[in-house]
C-alpha cells in the first residue's frame, strides 16, 4: 500500500499539487495554501484473484502476479478567505489528475465529496475516494519474496 500512495503523491506532486501522507488531524500543520492528504482505505483493499505463478526471470527468480482493488481517500484542506471555492478548486485538481491517467493505475468511478467547513481543522474540506484496480508483481528468491512491483491492470 505504501507503494500505491507514493505513486499517488508523485502523480500530483507532477501536477503542482501540494500534497502529503495523511496525517491525523491534530497534528496536521496551520496551512496557508490547500493541501490534500493521501491515504489508503484498509476496508477497501481486497486480492481480486489468486497470485499466478507467471514464470522465471534471468536469474532464476520465480515472478507471480495478482489483481488488486484499492481505494484511496484523499483529504483536501484549504484554509484562509474563499477556502470553499479554493478547496473545491483543489479537489477538482486532484480529480483530473486521476482522469488523466496515473502509470500503472486503473481509477474506477471516483467519489467527490460535499465540500464543507472543519472547525476542527479551521479549514473547508472535501473528500475524494478513488477506487483502483492494480496488477502486483512479486519476486520469490529460494522461497521468499523479494520485491514487489505495481504495474497496472491484468490484460
Amino acid at each position: 500500500m505504501e507503494q500505491l500512495i507514493e505513486m499517488v503523491l508523485q502523480a500530483l506532486r507532477a501536477a503542482g499539487i501540494h500534497c502529503v501522507r495523511a496525517l491525523d488531524e491534530e497534528t496536521l500543520p496551520r496551512l496557508k495554501a490547500p493541501m490534500v492528504a493521501v491515504g489508503a482505505d484498509p476496508s477497501a483493499c481486497r486480492q481480486h484473484a489468486l497470485a499466478r505463478y507467471l514464470g522465471q526471470d534471468a536469474d532464476g527468480a520465480e515472478r507471480y502476479g495478482m489483481e488488486l482493488q484499492a481505494t484511496l481517500q484523499l483529504e483536501v484542506y484549504s484554509p484562509g478567505r474563499w477556502a470553499g471555492a479554493l478547496c473545491e478548486r483543489a479537489a477538482a485538481q486532484v480529480v483530473d489528475v486521476f482522469l488523466g491517467g496515473i502509470e500503472g493505475l486503473y481509477s474506477g468511478d471516483l467519489e467527490l465529496g460535499r465540500t464543507a467547513y472543519d472547525a476542527r481543522t479551521d479549514c473547508f474540506r472535501c473528500a475524494v475516494r478513488a477506487p483502483l484496480t492494480l496488477r502486483l508483481y512479486t519476486t520469490a528468491q529460494d522461497g521468499a519474496f523479494t520485491h514487489a512491483d505495481i504495474r497496472g491492470v491484468l490484460q
